[in-house]
């Protein structure tokens, strides 16, 4: 039962919107795919409202059919079975960060893009779209190991889902995992792959599965 607040509940038309995607859809600004009816609880943990979750299919058939060079380009990174598999799994991430800019949310995903770097998603919460107040996905491609390590470096890990450090030592990642994950626990603080600053105020998986509590998650303290 406590699992449930991590199983994805997509819309009807999800995973065929996302099928029906062409070259076409780009630069079609105002049509939408819509995600999910309801944020996933995992980011409400982190301050999103729960409102529809939605992405512009501009901006995804820019990342499948665009090239690296061209705006949001990433089609040598991500496919139309990859953003399926990402929706399919959308509400249980591995990794959460707080953007760079304070507001917005990273989400990395145990699933490879075209080059073996795990997908990330970018969302913001609370944009109008069509006067209808919506949580928006900004954003979905591989990223570079480097690039996620920085973030923990600058202690901008939120949470992580302990239970898949295998799932990402198959990426054949350098996140040094499985150990990176009990890295981050304060009882790990003779490991010292992390610096101190990561290991502080981080959320688990197993601390919300394994909670007695009555699973909700706005009860649940670090």
């Amino acid at each position: 039962m406590r699992d449930e607040i991590f199983r994805t509940t997509l819309c009807a038309t999800t995973l065929n919107d996302i099928e029906s995607l062409t070259e076409n859809d780009i630069g079609k600004t105002n049509t939408i795919i819509r995600f999910t009816e309801k944020t996933p609880a995992i980011f409400q943990e982190f301050g999103f409202p729960d409102l529809p979750l939605i992405a512009y299919r501009d901006k995804i058939a820019r990342a499948l059919f665009l090239e690296r060079t061209e705006k949001h380009g990433h089609s040598d990174s991500i496919t139309k079975p990859m953003v399926k598999e990402i929706a399919r799994t959308l509400a249980d991430p591995f990794l959460i960060f707080r953007s760079t800019n304070g507001k917005d949310l990273v989400a990395i995903y145990d699933i490879p893009d075209r080059k073996g770097n795990p997908i990330m998603l970018s969302l913001r919460a609370e944009q109008k779209v069509k006067f209808i107040r919506m949580n928006i996905i900004t954003s979905m491609y591989g990223r570079q190991i480097h690039q996620i390590t920085n973030w923990i470096d600058n202690n901008l890990l939120l949470y992580t889902d302990d239970s898949k450090s295998k799932n990402m030592a198959a990426l054949n990642v350098r996140l040094q995992l499985p150990s990176i994950v009990t890295a981050f626990k304060p009882e790990a603080s003779t490991d010292t792959a992390m610096p101190l600053k990561s290991m502080i105020n981080v959320r688990y998986k197993s601390g919300f599965v394994n909670s007695k509590k009555t699973m909700k998650l706005s009860s649940i303290t670090v």
